[in-house]
């Protein structure tokens, strides 16, 4: 069982470089980005920790939430693609359909 973050040493805690975490119900409550999530978002980007949301919503909503939110990019549509920050604005990359249906069918889903 994981342990909780409160568990982790200063030492610990410095040596995380990324954040992954789901948007509905995690980062968002009710369909709203809180103040308070904002602002630690806002925190964990000047400590140098790359926060990358990950969604299933689709590819228009995750451009909004990456050039909104303080974010190092987003993964969107159940990890269909992705979408990162960089100096000159955002890269984003898809996988072909024929890598969805290879991945979906390693997970047995039709494509």
């Amino acid at each position: 069982m994981p342990k909780s973050l409160a568990a982790l040493s200063h030492a610990q805690a410095k040596e995380i470089q990324w954040l992954l975490t789901d948007v509905d119900d995690t980062l968002t409550w009710q369909g709203q980005l809180p103040s308070e999530t904002l602002d630690a978002l806002s925190r964990l980007q000047k400590a140098g920790i790359k926060v990358v949301a990950v969604t299933g919503a689709c590819a228009g909503w995750c451009d909004q939430i990456a050039k909104l939110w303080p974010l190092h990019g987003v993964i969107g549509e159940n990890g269909a693609f992705w979408m990162q920050k960089n100096p000159s604005g955002f890269h984003t990359q898809s996988l072909s359909h024929y890598q969805r249906c290879e991945s979906n069918s390693k997970l047995s889903l039709n494509c």
